[in-house]
This record gives C-alpha cells, structure tokens and sequence, in this order.
C-alpha cells in the first residue's frame, strides 16, 4: 500500500458496491450529492 502524504485534509471513505448502491437511492445521501456534483481530479482513461 502507498503512503499517503496529502497537502490538504482528506477523508478516505470505503463502501461495498451494495453499500454505495444502496446510498445513491436515498434523496439526501452523502454519495447521491456528490455524484451531483463530482469533478475527476486524476483519472486513468477506460
């Protein structure tokens, strides 16, 4: 595993597929807003 070494406060939040499934249906979950409003930083094109 890398070692982390963020210049800026980070939460590392990890959820099974059925845990972030199911939160993405709730009207005022946490990943339902943030899907919302998501911008990818860094990303491997697929």
């Amino acid at each position: 595993m890398q070692q982390l070494n963020p210049c800026v406060a980070v939460d590392i939040l990890v959820y099974t597929p059925e845990e972030f499934a199911k939160m993405q249906n709730k009207p005022n979950s946490f990943v339902r807003n943030i899907l919302g409003k998501r911008r990818v930083v860094y990303g491997k094109e697929h």
